[in-house]
């Protein structure tokens, strides 16, 4: 039997708020209970109007997060959107350069009069470690907490030398390019760039990049 256009669209997005709201109720202890440097850092990206696919017109969006003055790290597949960024004050700047990773799905771009408050870069992540994932899937902000999975490291082929984190936060398109957190040391830190979801089933399986493989 083939599903009417509306009848799909409707079903897809109770999924997305029923996985939204299960994803912001698991319990963690990647919370911050004082000045939450997730959230205040943490950034929504749309490209110029565009062609979409069903013949109307619209906008990409990511996410991203501040790591330095008028300093952006996000996804590389997300430059397409990479045009004007909303910081979480919600004043949106422009967008006026940047650079990609050769090797891992990052980039950073430079985004007219962002301050900080900056996030910092953690270390080395295993699997066991407890997560948090943030970014603005569909423009809406998502905060959802998980654990480290699996770690990839690609040799061979078209991603040769690639390295992915598999956690189980969740996250959802438009999310790509957000920040992954960790408490590392007693504080918490930015410790990926959220590249991909693979559907498994019943299942969205999240991969970050570490920002250990980064190269600057």
């Amino acid at each position: 039997m083939k599903i009417p256009p509306d009848i799909q669209e409707f079903l897809k997005a109770l999924v997305f708020g029923a996985l939204v709201i299960i994803g912001a109720l698991a319990v963690s202890q990647v919370r911050a209970t004082e000045y939450d440097l997730a959230v205040t850092t943490a950034v929504m990206m749309v490209g110029p109007p565009a062609l979409m696919d069903d013949g109307t017109y619209g906008q990409f969006s990511c996410s991203g997060t501040v790591i330095a003055p008028e300093t952006v790290l996000t996804a590389k597949h997300c430059l397409e959107a990479a045009w004007r960024v909303r910081t979480a004050d919600g004043v949106w700047h422009t967008v006026y350069g940047g650079k990609i990773d050769q090797v891992q799905d990052a980039a950073v771009i430079y985004v007219r009069g962002v301050a900080c408050p900056c996030a910092p870069i953690g270390g080395e992540l295993k699997v066991g470690d407890e997560v948090r994932a943030v970014g603005f899937p569909g423009g809406q902000w998502l905060d959802s907490a998980g654990f480290v999975l699996e770690i990839l490291r690609f040799t061979n082929g078209v991603a040769a030398g690639e390295v992915l984190v598999g956690h189980s936060a969740f996250t959802f398109f438009g999310a790509s390019g957000g920040g992954l957190w960790a408490v590392q040391d007693g504080r918490l830190v930015l410790v990926g760039v959220h590249s991909r979801i693979v559907f498994a089933g019943m299942r969205i399986l999240s991969f970050a990049v570490p920002v250990t493989e980064l190269r600057r």
